[in-house]
């Protein structure tokens, strides 16, 4: 690590301490700063954050550094910690791999509208769906846990068994659904899947 690369360590660990961030979300901020590219292995993700790696504990990772990129106004950065994370979604289950604290985390940080929220919440339920939550792994997530999981989560869980039951029942396939952070609105309009679009004064969001 360079002397620059120090300096900036050292006044985003200051910063994180103010705003109650982890300093592994911090070092990976750095990181992509200066190779604008998260890592691509197991052991470099262990050596850039200087922690184990786990699939729970990557996960708590990417949330935690997503709220670090919109807090700091830093769209480039938590766009890509976004797309990542639902990349790894298509490779793993995130509710084996989770704990109720991280869900909490990020339903009262990560602000209502954002596609990433939504996807956690149809990633429930096609858990749930497949008896996924009951497995008996000692890192599944457990009904203790899920009686103190976040009402906005229920709600929209509750709302992906509503809109299956309706006639349109084929959009609410996660096969067709963009959980993506688009850079400009022409590459949104590029994606030929649906987007989730939030109401703000519905309090309540949709895929389109």
């Amino acid at each position: 690590m360079t002397s620059n690369q120090k300096c900036v360590s050292l006044l985003l660990c200051c910063i994180s301490m103010c705003v109650k961030l982890t300093k592994p979300s911090v070092s990976l901020f750095v990181h992509w700063l200066y190779t604008q590219q998260l890592p691509t292995s197991g052991e470099e993700w262990a050596r850039v954050i200087e922690c184990e790696y786990s699939r729970t504990a990557h996960c708590e990772l990417c949330l935690r550094s997503y709220v670090f990129g919109d807090r700091f106004l830093a769209p480039l950065f938590r766009r890509t910690i976004n797309n990542f994370f639902v990349k790894c979604m298509q490779m793993y289950y995130f509710w084996q791999h989770c704990e109720q604290g991280i869900v909490t985390y990020a339903f009262t940080n990560i602000p209502p509208d954002r596609p990433i929220l939504q996807l956690i919440a149809d990633e429930y339920r096609v858990c749930w769906d497949h008896g996924l939550l009951f497995e008996g792994d000692e890192d599944a997530f457990t009904p203790v846990q899920q009686r103190n999981l976040p009402a906005d989560l229920l709600v929209r869980v509750m709302e992906g068994y509503r809109a299956r039951n309706l006639e349109a029942s084929p959009y609410n396939a996660k096969s067709i659904r963009c959980y993506l952070e688009h850079a400009t609105e022409q590459e949104a309009e590029m994606c030929n899947k649906l987007h989730f679009i939030f109401d703000a004064k519905k309090e309540h969001g949709q895929f389109r």
